[in-house]
């Protein structure tokens, strides 16, 4: 009897000391993505085209990592979304970003659909994590009433047009020569009746014996004011590189691609 309960009782020490083992790492990995927001302003909550609005909002870190890129996800009344990025400002321990308002925006009221933060935890590892608008539903997912930065937007058209991309007007060359190869550079003009957001060039390359199977890269392009071009550079190793395609995307999400043929280079 004496043995039973000896048995007993180091079963139930044990059980105990297993729950301590776990509950810190679950407490750790929750911890690890939790974000408060709070006090979210707007300066002014009837907009025009061609009008600004400051936004702004405190936000607690409460987990790990360090808050790198932070972003204001504004839904539209229909279909569009629009990205404001936000800045820490250590004169009043606030995140400011400004909203403008563009021709192509759709009438109505914008709501924050999120708050979107990018989590660096390490040279490596870095996540995003969302903070939702929990008046628009979402409350499954971490988040609270975020409609103080509610926006009516009025005297706008909606554009849904993708960026004409002028496949006529794009240059790729090599411009140097590297230690391991060569540097390419690229440009071409894209236009959109709203501001365009990103431009990128998709290279397919190198294709030699050490790389039987063509690996596709992105270089980024931005926009450079004195020449009306989108432009971009990168450094790639030897071997034979083919042009895919140029890929385009304005402030709404509306995108295109053109495939591009005949353009190739030798590094």
């Amino acid at each position: 009897m004496k043995r039973t309960k000896k048995i007993a009782a180091f079963l139930i020490l044990f059980l105990c000391a297993s729950m301590l083992l776990v509950l810190p790492t679950s407490a750790k990995s929750r911890k690890k993505y939790d974000l408060k927001v709070s006090d979210v302003k707007v300066s002014s909550k009837n907009l025009k085209p061609g009008d600004k609005c400051k936004i702004s909002m405190k936000i607690v870190n409460r987990g790990y990592g360090k808050m790198k890129n932070v972003y204001v996800c504004y839904d539209s009344p229909s279909t569009q979304v629009y990205y404001v990025p936000l800045q820490y400002k250590k004169s009043s321990g606030r995140w400011v970003g400004n909203f403008k308002v563009e021709k192509g925006m759709q009438k109505g009221t914008w709501r924050i659909w999120s708050i979107d933060v990018n989590r660096v935890f390490d040279d490596i590892y870095a996540s995003w994590y969302a903070y939702y608008n929990h008046k628009l539903g979402n409350r499954s997912y971490p988040g609270s009433d975020l409609s103080k930065g509610n926006i009516k937007i009025r005297k706008t058209k909606a554009d849904y047009k993708k960026p004409e991309i002028h496949a006529d007007t794009l240059q790729v060359e090599k411009v140097a020569d590297t230690e391991k190869g060569g540097k390419i550079s690229c440009r071409i003009k894209v236009t959109d009746s709203s501001s365009i957001k990103r431009v990128t060039l998709t290279l397919k390359g190198p294709v030699s014996t050490d790389h039987p199977v063509a690996v596709e890269t992105e270089i980024e392009m931005k926009y450079n004011k004195k020449t009306g071009y989108y432009e971009g550079s990168a450094n790639k190793e030897k071997g034979t590189y083919r042009v895919e395609n140029v890929y385009a995307e304005d402030v709404f999400g509306n995108h295109g691609w053109k495939e591009i043929s005949g353009y190739q280079l030798e590094l």
